[in-house]
């Protein structure tokens, strides 16, 4: 698979609680992508989006975010492909 990330591109987590990472505006705030050690994600890999939440949500429970690679551009994170057995898409 290709490990380089393209325009537009989603990348997936599942939340568990959500509450405390949702704004009054209905949005989720940056802290449910944030963590001192990283976190994994899901690449959306030219999947439909509905086939990558559900490929996450049959692995994960919670709440399923997403965040573009241009997000994370914008706000100078750092991402990079890191498949695992069983999961091709894992970030």
């Amino acid at each position: 698979m290709n490990d380089e990330f393209y325009e537009g591109e989603k990348l997936y987590r599942a939340i568990i609680p959500a509450c405390p990472f949702m704004k009054e505006d209905g949005t989720v705030s940056s802290g449910a992508f944030r963590d001192k050690n990283g976190l994994s994600v899901d690449r959306q890999m030219k999947r439909k989006n509905i086939d990558a939440v559900n490929f996450i949500k049959s692995k994960r429970k919670g709440c399923i975010y997403s965040v573009t690679k241009e997000n994370c551009d914008e706000k100078e994170i750092y991402y990079t492909y890191c498949p695992v057995e069983n999961n091709d898409f894992h970030s």
